[in-house]
């Protein structure tokens, strides 16, 4: 089971409140189950890994399953959680009870999931997503743009007509993979029509690395988003732009960038990705396009197809340089929800 202190003492409290909580829900019998699969195959035709798992002897590593629940105790208060089972085990994903203040405002408390991306509550979600694997140059683990979740509190407020405007603002702290992220601050602004989707976020917090030594440990990190999602019977859009700096380390300063063009014709989705990822004083960095075909066999179930092309410099994503000048991928998926 592959659960650190902080995500123990979230789960802790979720299954703290599901416990007082189970009987009345029981009576209620309004406990609803969802889970998803995306069985996922990448190759290279390089020997150097790519974000630690894809070579040219294939990975089936990106293979996952989730499962989920959630009750509703009464008009105000409900509650979720979400196992996520993948090739590193089994994690407590996100659990989280929230309390209705009104028709327009929310607030939650427990684990959940990173909101400040267009799709970093749902890219675990092959079917309600895109790509194979969400633009690695923002949703990449390499990289850390986005977070998988927090452990903490959230205020959601909603307001609007044609056009709804909400705000985010949440506090807590996240322990990826040995570094941590304590007195986290953020807030998430959006505006959203019928056919567009603007999105602005910002996060700050104290990072605490696993080695101390490090010049970046107990500095403030900064991370900045902007999302715009638009629609039409032509193209549909998305574009995303994030930046990460440290307090007084501006040699770490990573910024990165994707647009995405599709279009859906009945069952069948092309798509278009063009992606970047730098260090901005000169480390790694690196190029892709992604050429992409879904076909989404019924409701429930979605078959995808991708090639890709990396131009990395200074590594890129890599775990080294390549020999090769550019690498490229074959990425397939089939994603299923139930």
């Amino acid at each position: 089971m592959k659960i650190t202190k902080s995500m123990f003492q979230a789960a802790l409290l979720g299954l703290t409140t599901l416990s007082v909580m189970l009987p009345s829900m029981l009576y209620a019998g309004d406990i609803k189950w969802n889970g998803f699969l995306n069985a996922t195959a990448n190759i290279s035709d390089s020997k150097t890994p790519y974000l630690g798992k894809v070579d040219d002897n294939g990975s089936f590593d990106q293979t996952t399953y989730g499962f989920s629940g959630a009750a509703k105790i009464n008009a105000k208060i409900s509650v979720a959680g979400q196992l996520h089972m993948s090739i590193g085990g089994v994690e407590y994903d996100w659990g989280y009870a929230q309390y209705r203040f009104s028709e327009n405002a929310t607030g939650k408390a427990g684990r959940m999931k990173y909101p400040n991306g267009l799709v970093s509550e749902i890219f675990d979600i092959g079917t309600v997503n895109l790509w194979v694997r969400p633009p690695e140059a923002i949703y990449g683990d390499t990289v850390e743009m986005m977070f998988e979740g927090y452990n903490g509190a959230a205020f959601n407020y909603v307001t609007g007509d044609d056009v709804e405007f909400s705000s985010e603002f949440y506090i807590g702290e996240v322990d990826s993979g040995g570094d941590e992220h304590k007195r986290m601050l953020g807030v998430v602004l959006k505006a959203e029509g019928e056919n567009f989707k603007i999105q602005l976020a910002g996060t700050t917090s104290t990072l605490l690395t696993a080695n101390a030594a490090l010049p970046e440990n107990d500095k403030t990190r900064t991370l900045f988003s902007l999302g715009v999602e638009a629609q039409s019977e032509i193209v549909n859009v998305m574009f995303e732009y994030a930046n990460s700096t440290i307090e007084d380390n501006s040699n770490l300063d990573i910024e990165g960038w994707y647009i995405t063009l599709s279009h859906s014709m009945d069952a069948w989705t092309p798509h278009f990705t063009y992606q970047s990822s730098e260090t901005v004083t000169g480390g790694p960095e690196q190029t892709s396009f992604t050429l992409g075909l879904n076909k989404q066999l019924d409701p429930s179930v979605v078959l995808k197809m991708e090639y890709q092309q990396v131009d990395p410099t200074n590594g890129g994503l890599f775990d080294a340089q390549p020999v090769e000048s550019t690498v490229n991928f074959i990425n397939l998926s089939m994603n299923l929800v139930f």
